[in-house]
């Protein structure tokens, strides 16, 4: 058991050492299931916020320096998440492990009524958190990659689908794991200062930029407020009962 980190398994025989793993996971998984009891899930649907989700979307798009896709999960489980008492506390302490640092950063932003100003905070708290262990690095950007936004779930963003929807899928596995963490006596990441070396560390780094280039999107809002509410209402005709698909708002407004 490597702390903090995960589960290694050993044997001669490959196959021991797989049946060992599961062994020993389910093992794991019936504590933490005895001890913690139920996932934390909204008893309501949390009520949609389209104009929110844009205005999250524009902002974290502006730290990025560029327009960012948004996944939006609002399920039972990951809007119980964002409802829970302290979780802007426990769920911004770190990564699950320091190497999803180098797509999620080490935190997620905590978003509540002032969007704009979560947002900001986050890009000044990493920004700090850079100067703290910095050694010769060029800082990143410091946009967050996902946000636990409270009473609505939680939104992934990415340069691309495939971008967000990583993110997304880290992001889901990480509340919930933190979650049992904080259950069953506290959850408590790496110090930050290790998180930092890997994120900052030329290999991880470089694992990123053998991505494809990054697409510009190049659609704008409508600057006409009839324009606007036309477009609003297309894409709510298009999904009438759900919220739209992340895709479907391409263009962030530049005013």
């Amino acid at each position: 058991m490597l702390l903090k980190h995960g589960l290694f398994t050993f044997h001669d025989d490959a196959r021991r050492s797989y049946e060992l793993m599961i062994e020993m996971v389910t093992q794991a998984e019936e504590y933490l299931t005895k001890k913690a009891g139920a996932t934390v899930e909204a008893t309501v649907e949390a009520q949609e916020d389209l104009v929110g989700l844009a205005k999250l979307r524009k902002a974290v798009s502006k730290k990025r320096g560029h327009a960012q896709l948004a996944k939006l999960d609002a399920s039972a489980v990951a809007v119980g998440y964002s409802h829970q008492p302290n979780v802007a506390t426990f769920g911004t302490r770190g990564p699950l492990t320091p190497d999803h640092s180098i797509r999620t950063k080490r935190t997620p932003a905590f978003v509540g009524e002032d969007i704009d100003a979560a947002i900001q905070k986050f890009s000044e708290d990493y920004t700090s958190y850079f100067t703290r262990h910095a050694n010769g690095q060029t800082m990143l950007d410091t946009a967050p990659r996902f946000v636990i936004w409270q009473g609505k779930g939680l939104v992934s963003f990415g340069d691309t689908l495939k971008d967000a929807g990583i993110v997304a899928d880290i992001a889901q596995h990480t509340a919930a794991t933190v979650q049992l963490g904080q259950a069953v006596g506290g959850w408590e990441p790496l110090p930050e200062r290790d998180i930092f070396e890997i994120e900052y560390w030329d290999l991880e780094q470089a694992k990123l930029r053998k991505g494809p280039a990054r697409k510009v999107h190049q659609a704008r809002w409508p600057s006409s407020p009839a324009l606007r509410l036309a477009s609003a209402l297309l894409v709510r005709k298009a999904w009438p009962n759900r919220v739209p698909p992340s895709w479907a708002w391409i263009s962030t407004p530049t005013s």
